[in-house]
């Protein structure tokens, strides 16, 4: 999966998962966040992506 933009991770969950503002056409052409449960197997890492990219 390729995610295009920059994903930003929005707020994480008490179970520690987290959910991702992503721009993906294609692939999430609705979305505006998208869970990473809803991601996998790739949640790892698009999650990696997205926390890298923050720290930018």
């Amino acid at each position: 999966i390729y995610v295009k933009g920059n994903p930003k991770v929005i707020k994480g969950t008490s179970r520690g998962d987290y959910e991702i503002i992503v721009n993906a056409p294609g692939y999430f052409p609705q979305a505006k966040a998208v869970r990473v449960d809803s991601l996998k197997p790739y949640s790892a890492k698009v999650l990696h992506f997205a926390l890298e990219q923050r720290t930018q």
